[in-house]
């Protein structure tokens, strides 16, 4: 993937891929319990995607990947759980997000649930209201 975004033709197998406009590269988040996915993210990634958004659960992995990313060199990685934030309870909300930022949260995915269209449209309001 790396080399998708580094050079405009990529070979594999023998064909070759074009890459015109080649687009910025995206941070790469890599999944998985953490003792299995750190090895991956120090190497191949940029972060990490949990599944899971307990600020408690994450404080400790955070920090070891964080150490792991600085002994390799690289830079502080990027934390983004794919989790679900109680969107009927802004207040309550606002207060996971904080403590999930304490603990090196960098983002969150919003991992909701909707039955049609105009239930997701209320998560996307309810959403823009965290900001």
């Amino acid at each position: 993937m790396h080399e998708c975004f580094a050079n405009d033709v990529v070979s594999r197998n023998g064909q070759e891929f074009l890459f015109r406009p080649r687009p910025a590269r995206p941070p790469f988040l890599l999944g998985g319990a953490a003792e299995h996915a750190f090895a991956r993210v120090v190497r191949y990634g940029d972060g990490w995607m949990p599944m899971k958004g307990d600020p408690d659960f994450l404080r400790e992995p955070v920090r070891q990947l964080a150490g792991l990313m600085q002994a390799a060199g690289k830079p502080p990685p990027q934390v983004i759980p794919l989790t679900g934030l109680p969107l009927d309870d802004l207040p309550k909300a606002r207060e996971q997000l904080a403590a999930l930022a304490e603990v090196g949260v960098t983002g969150v995915v919003h991992a909701g649930r909707y039955v049609d269209e105009s239930a997701f449209a209320v998560q996307v309001e309810r959403l823009q209201a965290l900001r």
